[in-house]
């Protein structure tokens, strides 16, 4: 990781809400329900109305989809342990508990990454691979700040492709302002 590299938290979002999120809103609601009774219903009804009864699944499902692949990926291609260990356990808890990163845009540097247990290396450590991905940072900079994407996704074997926003062109009718006669000085005018 470059000095200025981050991680974020594992946080699945369902149209840009944190799952997490959803869910904890509705323990609230059933939680007022419990302790006040239906008269606790009216000033969530706009919240319950707003989503389907399934977006629960959803959002338990995302939740563990993500524990699951991070579990897996840190057993495959970091750590080299088994994803029942407690090690990874406790490096999933760290980066899922939301209570301790509260925000989807959480930055978690390489230190607090390597206090966690991942294997971090600092860029800074191979020779010329600072240079090497910084081009490659800059070049995409230079390419969002360019081009209508917003995200590009590329894999090992040189396939990339990503989305990109819509340009969407209005002109406006410009019409011109009435002409108004351009005072001219004159000889003076009699008073009175």
């Amino acid at each position: 990781m470059d000095t200025g590299a981050t991680l974020g938290p594992i946080d699945p979002q369902i149209n840009g809400i944190p799952a997490r999120a959803i869910l904890r809103a509705f323990e609230k609601i059933e939680k007022r329900l419990k302790d006040e009774g239906p008269r606790a219903l009216s000033a969530y009804m706009p919240l319950i109305q707003k989503y389907d009864l399934h977006i629960l699944e959803i959002c338990t499902s995302a939740q563990e989809l993500s524990q699951e692949l991070a579990r897996n990926f840190l057993s495959s291609y970091m750590l080299g342990l088994k994803e029942d260990s407690p090690k990874i356990g406790e490096i999933v808890d760290f980066f899922f508990d939301f209570d301790i990163q509260k925000s989807h845009g959480r930055s978690i540097d390489r230190d607090k990454a390597r206090e966690q247990g991942l294997k971090v290396t600092n860029l800074e450590e191979t020779d010329g691979l600072t240079d090497l991905v910084r081009s490659l940072y800059n070049q995409y900079e230079i390419w969002f700040d360019k081009t209508t994407f917003y995200k590009m996704f590329e894999n090992a074997h040189g396939i990339g492709w990503g989305r990109q926003a819509e340009q969407v062109t209005v002109q406006l009718p410009l019409t011109p302002a009435p002409a108004q006669p351009i005072p001219q000085p004159g000889p003076p005018q009699p008073s009175g």
